[in-house]
Order: structure tokens, then sequence, then C-alpha cells
């Protein structure tokens, strides 16, 4: 069974020797333009400086059957980049290796020279390419533009594992929840960007935050909306969100090529399950009504009061 999710990248790389990658895919913040340049430079054995990218542009990008959204950028798209990027690699190494008039497995590759391994004779990657595009040192190749169309259509969906701990401290005069630490374990598979990867992780924990504490849609009894501005819709401070302690397991995917996990949604998730519990653990009276998000200062104080609780 497929899941109609597939995606596609496609990778040139042109005369000069530089790297551009196309993807239908858009960054919303994720940071998904590094995790693809860097995924491109690896495959390719490249330097990094060498890749750029077009995301998102359809006069010159590839289809993408959906969108950056639900830990799906990386996962989805990074095998059809890898795809693409592995084949277009293997042809460099057959140009070069017709160029310097030998065979495939007798060169190697530093990232920037080729050269056959007893080192007499040698190509840059800039040389290769431009033989490449004019057509010199081909072969029999079936191909002339060095551009690699990839797909991906994933056998099933993967995602993210993580756990959470909240420590909380419960004020009886005001109901105020304050979150004191925070800990969490997370296996996002492969980590691309390691740094990326925490951020992101930590401005879901963030969200994760204002879900359990803070945002709320408030209408009047006539349907009226009454949360209009954000002096209605209160979001998380920096002051609401202690340094959060993380580490990692990494368990690579079994089903994704490159052992990719999802991230966006392992860091949102758990946090107002995780910060609900420890409320209920620090205040076992209120536990069995605590059903509620989020846990504003007026929502707790009630049934602290209703549990002969409040000061």
């Amino acid at each position: 069974m497929h899941w109609s999710t597939w995606d596609s990248s496609k990778i040139r790389i042109n005369e000069d020797g530089s790297v551009t990658v196309f993807s239908g895919l858009t960054s919303i913040g994720q940071g998904v333009e590094t995790a693809f340049a860097q995924l491109a430079a690896e495959v390719l054995g490249v330097p990094l400086e060498k890749v750029s990218l077009q995301l998102g542009d359809t006069a010159v990008s590839p289809f993408a059957n959906m969108a950056s959204q639900a830990s799906r950028a990386l996962t989805i798209g990074g095998p059809a980049l890898v795809d693409a990027a592995t084949r277009l690699r293997e042809r460099m190494q057959v140009l070069a290796a017709n160029t310097l008039k030998t065979e495939p497995d007798n060169v190697v590759f530093d990232g920037e020279v080729f050269s056959t391994k007893d080192g007499s004779a040698s190509a840059t990657w800039q040389q290769a390419a431009h033989r490449g595009w004019m057509g010199w040192g081909r072969g029999d190749s079936d191909k002339i533009a060095l551009e690699e169309l990839g797909e991906y259509d994933p056998p099933s969906i993967t995602y993210g594992y993580a756990t959470h701990a909240a420590q909380v401290a419960v004020d009886l005069d005001t109901g105020k929840v304050g979150v004191e630490a925070y800990w969490l374990v997370h296996d996002a598979g492969v980590l691309v960007n390691p740094l990326i990867v925490e951020g992101q992780i930590a401005g879901g924990v963030a969200m994760g935050f204002g879900t359990a504490l803070l945002e709320e849609v408030v209408y009047s009894d006539a349907g009226q909306p009454l949360t209009t501005t954000y002096l209605d819709y209160l979001l998380p401070a920096s002051e609401d969100v202690p340094d959060i302690e993380m580490e990692h397991t990494v368990h690579p995917s079994a089903i994704t090529p490159g052992g990719f996990k999802g991230v966006g949604e392992s860091g949102t998730i758990p946090a107002p399950a995780a910060i609900a519990n420890a409320v209920a653990n620090a205040v076992p009276e209120i536990a069995e009504n605590l059903v509620s998000l989020p846990m504003s200062p007026s929502r707790v104080w009630t049934l602290l009061d209703k549990a002969g609780l409040a000061r």
C-alpha cells in the first residue's frame, strides 16, 4: 500500500561545476533549504558552497504532491533528492573515467578533483562538468544534460518519537502554572542537521506550552469572537519557557532511504500532556477534572476552589 504522498526532486550540475537543486517543497522555517543542500553536497561529494536551491518555483521545479507539512519535507522529499543525487554522482564518475581514459572503479574523488588511483591522471570536478555539457568524453551515455529527476513514493509513513517530562509549580493563590524544568528524549532517525532539529523541537515545545497554559479562542454566547488581537490571545514569552534538556536516540527509519524520520509533531504534541500530567501530580485533588485546555490561572483556580485548596 502506498500513501499517495510521493515527491520528486531534480538536481543539475551546471557547466561551471556548481550544483542546483530544484524542489516543489518550500521552506516554512523548518530549515529544509539547509538540509537539502547538505544532502546534495554529501551524496555528490562536493563542498556545500557549490550547492544552491530553487524551491517552490512552479516554473522550474518538479511536481510536489503535497506541501511542507506534517513532518514530510525531509522524510519524502529527502529520499527523492538522494535518489537523484546518487544517479548524478554515478554519471559524473563515468564521465570522469572517460575523460581520464580509465574505468569508473579506478577513479577516486576528493571533493574537487577526480584522479586515477595511481595518480597518473586527474581532472577537476568543473572540468568534468564542462566536458559533459560540451559532449566530450560522455562515452556511450544516452543522456547529455547533467540533470537527474528523483522520485519517492513511500510504502508507509514514518514518524519521529519522543518522551517528555515536565516539572511544574501551581500557585494556590492565583491558579497560575509555571513550568520550572523540562526534559525530553527524541528520535528523529538520522539527523541531517542536529542544530536545526533541536531548534525545531524547542520551538515545538514552546508551542505546546501555549496550548497547555495560554492559548484559547473565546466566543460570546452570540458567536462573536472575543479573542481578536494578541492582547486577548496569549502566546508564550521567553520567561514562560525554561531551558529544555534534550537528548537524541538515533534509530534510522527502516523504510525511508536515508533513515530520516519526522521532527515537527514530536515537539508540539507531547508537551501539553506532559504539563497536564505534572499539574495532576502536583495537585492530585483536581486531577480528574483537568479535562480542558488551556490550564489558565482562572480555570485552575476554579478547580482549586472547588476542591477547597484555593487560598
